[in-house]
């Protein structure tokens, strides 16, 4: 996969491995360079741009055949992390087209903690986070293979409030009022980090 920065040029490049013994990481990208700097990079976004401003938000995912996928389904405003984390000015870069944020990572426990850390950036960032629950074990290329876009798109619908979703997370290992009051303290300490003159 070509990768290019925002004023449509290629500074990179990705590829996708299908070994399932190997040990690595599903993708794997060119090495940062002077001009390739994976912290600000957003996969499709040099595409995607117009869809995201006409539409008031975007879907973030983790993986190029995500975007792919989700492109075919009709869902256009999408782009992706690339090879990295989703970062500060991940969020800068899109609070400049659009103030809310779906993301739509892998079901797993990775891909789910993956979410709430990016969610917490955007909220930092004055926006708008909500995310989007993709059925246990699958990421949203093998969603929409499997099932096609309506389910996507109902999911999209009811995506959830970032603190929600955190909550039913841990709540799952909750088992003395401790554990909900390190959950609360854990909350607390990622919102007093946000700026915002309503607050």
């Amino acid at each position: 996969f070509p990768i290019h920065n925002h004023f449509n040029k290629i500074v990179g490049f990705a590829g996708r491995i299908y070994d399932k013994n190997n040990k690595t990481a599903k993708y794997m990208n060119s090495p940062e360079t002077p001009i390739y700097n994976k912290s600000k990079i957003l996969y499709g976004m040099h595409l995607n741009k117009n869809e995201i401003i006409d539409s008031k938000s975007v879907i973030v995912v983790e993986g190029y055949l995500d975007l792919i996928q989700l492109y075919q389904a009709g869902f256009k405003n999408v782009v992706a992390a690339s090879g990295t984390a989703f970062t500060q000015n991940h969020a800068i870069a899109i609070s400049k087209l659009c103030s809310t944020i779906y993301l739509a990572y892998d079901a797993d426990k990775a891909g789910q903690e993956a979410a709430i850390r990016a969610g917490y950036i955007i909220l930092k960032n004055n926006m708008e986070p909500k995310i989007i629950k993709i059925p246990n074990g699958l990421d949203p290329d093998d969603w929409i293979q499997n099932e096609g876009a309506e389910p996507f798109k109902e999911a999209l619908k009811e995506a959830e409030e970032l603190i929600k979703f955190h909550y039913e997370l841990e709540f799952q290992s909750f088992n003395t009022e401790q554990d909900k009051i390190n959950f609360i303290n854990k909350v607390i300490e990622e919102l007093i980090n946000i700026k915002n003159p309503l607050n």
